[in-house]
């Protein structure tokens, strides 16, 4: 599915794309929102070569600050969202890539539709028994359905 998403021309360092007139908001660099992404489709999904000089944050005894993210660093993170996608039995996206999602019609932004789905996770599963990616994929592919019908 990763390689049928279109990739657009764009400056990766900005958090919303507008194309055609339609809003797409970056997907943060994490397992469940590129869980997310999966379940949404690649209709609803844009992907720019990931180019930016990507900051992360740091913290040390003289104080906090920022600095470049490594390459190593980097590989951390797509380790981490490829073993979390691993356990929902949904392959890792290709690597190098900012990925963007349509906004649901109603929704100004992303995080109100992760709400959304974290209030879905919670009406559905009120005891928190699903806990690993595998057990909250269904789930969240029911709330997902939901901003996104077919």
């Amino acid at each position: 599915m990763w390689e049928q998403v279109r990739e657009v021309p764009g400056d990766a360092t900005t958090s919303r794309l507008e194309l055609d007139g339609v809003a797409y908001d970056r997907v943060p660099d994490s397992g469940w929102t590129m869980l997310v992404a999966w379940l949404a489709g690649p209709e609803h999904l844009v992907r720019l070569p990931d180019d930016e000089q990507h900051l992360i944050r740091v913290a040390t005894a003289a104080g906090a600050g920022t600095e470049p993210r490594t390459p190593a660093d980097q590989e951390v993170i797509d380790d981490g969202i490829d073993e979390y996608l691993a356990d929902a039995h949904v392959p890792g996206p290709p690597r190098g890539y900012r990925w963007y999602q349509r906004l649901p019609q109603g929704y100004d932004d992303l995080e109100k539709a992760y709400r959304r789905i974290n209030a879905h996770l919670r009406e559905s599963d009120p005891g928190g028994a699903a806990v690993r990616p595998g057990q909250l994929a269904p789930l969240v592919a029911v709330a997902v359905a939901d901003l996104y019908p077919r």
